[in-house]
């Protein structure tokens, strides 16, 4: 009998409603044999991070047809809870405040959870995508983890000679070579004085790591890792060691009230001419990251020395610590105060806090969420406190309850807090009573 032509062409492949017309005439003409050119043609019409063995994971399995493999490829990438799915979860190591000393070895850690319905594929493999390389291997595997799971994932790496701000993107991968999950990423500070690689090599020394391992995997909350390193502090010009407990902000003291002839630049208050061209600068960065909503620099960056200062010492000692009087001439400064509203307001909206109107946003995007920093949540309301923007700080006071009462990480939520209090909400209720101000 008689064939219709149309009939014996190759059906087409289903999920095509994801894909433009006009798009996929694009690519129609594409018929080349030549696999490694297939690859390249992929990779520049969908903008896929995947690796070569991925990209062919598609072209293979519909026997090297371009069409039907991006076809597959766009039905893959919708959300579905039968393919593997990854939440960030917090930085364990290299997180608010951890300053890392110029060619040391350190090891950056990540708590990520297994956010879908399904156990992952063995061996999936944490990958390095791009930036800069600070690490002598660029993947590493991560073991089967089951629904709601989470673990610790870490890579050795040693910092720059240079100081500086180095940063990194790191993604996991199947066996097959197919990202899934939330990007992760290295945001190192490279300081002189830096102590990061000390307290983790002599934590290393004392039996205790953060590295994972079984042990440490958790279902739906965070781990319950405790560790308290020393901190081995040399004075250059006197020789002098003295050992202390990790964790706290107050002054190290061998008993010894002489002082080097040459004190840090930590010791010293930078000025205030010198904060607010800092603070003015940072507004001007969050201004663009936040018309680019690029939450993830909210999010991964460090700022909150200078964006929201207070008066209290941090990792950087004095070079941010504000006095009664500093707080005062900072008050009368109508441009320093609608700026440091205008910062608060911006990282409250990356993580999908309107602070204004003390609620959710009503349209968040994908990253636009809370980022596991209850340091950071402390600094900024204590900065509101303690320069009377009563409205924003009792917003984030909201904030903060509904975060505590509303995550799977509430249990430790404040568990990295400043100088490991209990929490967020009891360090400000402290102090409030320790301040004239009525609240």
């Amino acid at each position: 009998m008689d064939v219709d032509s149309e009939s014996t062409a190759a059906p087409t492949p289903g999920g095509t409603s994801v894909l433009d017309a006009k798009f996929l005439e694009s690519f129609r003409s594409f018929t080349t044999d030549d696999r490694e050119h297939l690859i390249n043609q992929f990779r520049a019409l969908t903008n896929a991070q995947l690796t070569n063995e991925g990209i062919g994971f598609f072209l293979d399995m519909n026997n090297w047809n371009l069409n039907a493999a991006i076809v597959a490829y766009y039905d893959f990438e919708q959300p579905s809870d039968k393919f593997p799915m990854m939440k960030f979860v917090a930085d364990v190591t290299v997180g608010e405040g951890e300053a890392v000393p110029p060619s040391t070895r350190f090891t950056k850690t990540w708590r990520i959870e297994n956010s879908g319905s399904e156990p992952w594929p063995s061996s999936c493999v944490l990958k390095f995508v791009n930036g800069d390389r600070l690490q002598e291997r660029d993947e590493t595997y991560v073991g089967l983890l089951a629904p709601n799971q989470q673990t610790n994932v870490s890579i050795d790496m040693t910092s720059p000679v240079i100081p500086g701000i180095y940063k990194s993107q790191w993604r996991l991968f199947t066996p097959a070579g197919v990202p899934f999950g939330d990007p992760i990423w290295l945001i190192a500070s490279v300081e002189e004085g830096g102590l990061l690689g000390i307290t983790q090599q002599l934590s290393a020394l004392g039996g205790n790591s953060i590295n994972d391992n079984d042990d440490n995997m958790m279902t739906g909350q965070q781990s319950n890792l405790s560790y308290n390193p020393v901190i081995i502090i040399f004075d250059i010009s006197q020789i002098k060691i003295m050992i202390a407990s990790a964790g706290h902000d107050e002054h190290f003291n061998d008993g010894n009230d002489e002082k080097s002839t040459e004190p840090s630049s930590y010791d010293k208050f930078i000025g205030i001419p010198s904060l607010l061209k800092q603070h003015r600068t940072q507004l001007d960065q969050f201004n663009q990251w936040f018309s680019k909503r690029d939450w993830l620099s909210f999010h991964h960056h460090h700022y909150d020395w200078w964006a929201f200062p207070v008066n209290e010492r941090s990792s950087r000692g004095c070079m941010y610590q504000l006095t009664d009087d500093n707080i005062t001439e900072l008050q009368t400064n109508e441009k320093f105060i609608s700026d440091l509203r205008q910062c608060a307001k911006l990282v409250c909206l990356s993580w999908g806090w309107d602070i204004d109107e003390k609620e959710l946003c009503q349209i968040t995007d994908e990253h636009q969420k809370w980022a596991y920093w209850p340091v950071r949540l402390y600094k900024i309301g204590r900065c509101m406190f303690i320069f009377d923007q009563e409205d924003y700080y009792q917003s984030l006071k909201q904030y903060a309850i509904f975060i505590q009462n509303n995550k799977k990480e509430k249990l430790d939520f404040f568990s990295h807090t400043k100088n490991r209090k209990v929490d967020v909400l009891q360090q400000w209720e402290e102090m409030e009573k320790t301040s004239k101000k009525n609240y």
